[in-house]
């Protein structure tokens, strides 16, 4: 396993919703900015056509398998962590939750 993937796996066995995310850095000058985006990309309809909201942090899990697949796919990719009105009971300042010294080494 990868570091990326262990830090991934323990996250989500806190019960974080995760998705993986694209490591490389953009171009100098890029006008379309792809660092840090979501890899794991929409859903299409039966016509090919992107089904809103159906991608990146809507496809965060804590599916071990899933996470594991993901990781075996892109295994450099960063991790992302869906926050936000789902995710009331995470908070980055609670250093019960989220102190270095609860992450095992993955900080």
């Amino acid at each position: 396993m990868t570091a990326f993937l262990d830090a991934t796996l323990f996250y989500a066995a806190r019960g974080w919703p995760v998705f993986p995310c694209n490591p490389k850095p953009d171009k100098p000058g890029a006008k379309i900015k792809r660092a840090k985006s979501p890899l794991v990309g929409q859903d299409k309809d039966e016509a090919g056509n992107k089904i809103p909201r159906s991608g990146g942090l809507h496809k965060a899990t804590t599916d071990p398998d899933l996470i594991r697949q993901w990781w075996t796919k892109w295994p450099k990719a960063l991790i992302g962590v869906r926050t936000g009105a789902n995710r009331a009971d995470m908070r980055a300042d609670d250093r019960k939750t989220c102190g270095r010294e609860n992450l095992g080494g993955f900080s």
